[in-house]
Order: C-alpha cells, then sequence, then structure tokens
C-alpha cells in the first residue's frame, strides 16, 4: 500500500534512482497504485493477478494488468479491475497513463461488466473487457458503452409501458 506512495514522492523530488530495487518493477507498483487507489470503504479484501494483456493504443505498445479482487470475504463472485497501459519493458512504470484502468474505484464498479463469469474462460473474459476499453475511447462509441443509463433501466421500462397502455 505505501509502496507507489513512496515511488511518487521520490519522482517528485526528481529520485527515482533511490527507490529500492526490489520493489522497483512494474508488477509491483501496478498492485500497489490499486491498493492505495480505493478508499476506506472501497477496500480490496482479496487482489489476485489473472492476466495482463497486450494492447497498442496512440501508436504506442504497452501491457493492460488485469486482477480479480473480493471487496469482503464474504463475496460470492469475483470482480476484475485493470490498471494501464504500462511499457512493454516490465522494468519501466507509467504512473501517468490510467487509460485502461477500469473496475474497482475506477469507472464501471457498479455495473455487471466486471464481474467475472465462473462458466466462461477468464482469458476470452478479459480480451472482450479489454475490446470495450478500446471502443469506449472513440467518440462515435463512447455513448453506446456508456452505463449512465442502467441506473433508470427499470424506470424508462415503465414509464413506456404506461405511455403505451395509457396506465
Amino acid at each position: 500500500n505505501y509502496r507507489i506512495r513512496l515511488y511518487r514522492k521520490l519522482k517528485k523530488l526528481k529520485m527515482p534512482d533511490k527507490m529500492p530495487a526490489k520493489y522497483n518493477n512494474q508488477a509491483d507498483l501496478v498492485k500497489s497504485a490499486l491498493m492505495s487507489s480505493t478508499s476506506y470503504y472501497n477496500k480490496y479484501d482479496t487482489l489476485v493477478l489473472l492476466d495482463k494483456l497486450p494492447v497498442t493504443y496512440k501508436g504506442k505498445k504497452g501491457v493492460v494488468y488485469f486482477y480479480k479482487y473480493k471487496s469482503k470475504k464474504t463475496d460470492k463472485k469475483w470482480k476484475v479491475v485493470s490498471f494501464g497501459m504500462q511499457p512493454e519493458n516490465a522494468k519501466e512504470f507509467d504512473d501517468d497513463n490510467d487509460d485502461f484502468s477500469a473496475g474497482g474505484s475506477y469507472s464501471y464498479d457498479r455495473s455487471e461488466d466486471n464481474k467475472l463469469d465462473d462458466e466462461k474462460p477468464v482469458k476470452e473474459q478479459l480480451q472482450k473487457m479489454l475490446k470495450t476499453m478500446r471502443y469506449k475511447m472513440h467518440k462515435s462509441a463512447a455513448r453506446f458503452y456508456d452505463n449512465t443509463y442502467d441506473d433508470y433501466k427499470d424506470i424508462i421500462t415503465e414509464k413506456i409501458k404506461s405511455n403505451r397502455f395509457g396506465d
């Protein structure tokens, strides 16, 4: 939890070379960034690396990390959180690029999109999530994938029915 804070302080002081080599790797810093990004009320009880998938965006190649998590030990379903895009070189860490960060305390935690389905292969689900994130970045598709109307779906459906049947 504190590793990313140390990294950020050292980076701000322009002394990133002072970061202990043992912890100055992409995987540890990504996990630490995820752990520190949650609020006091929305912490990860369990956080497990699923995979890191390659991605190309805006002419840059990198990877996106996917973790499964539970907020409480009693949660029955695993959810997925992603972090990235990180450089291809695993020794480098990009703290400023969160183009592909989603789930958890990020954008669509309340939707069903970030829940793992036990019936489908994990890799297939992660690739679909990554594809959806890429589509959301295009203006023409962003509205299609926007989940802001999910909360009103039932209300809108009832309103349409009442108008149609004169209730």
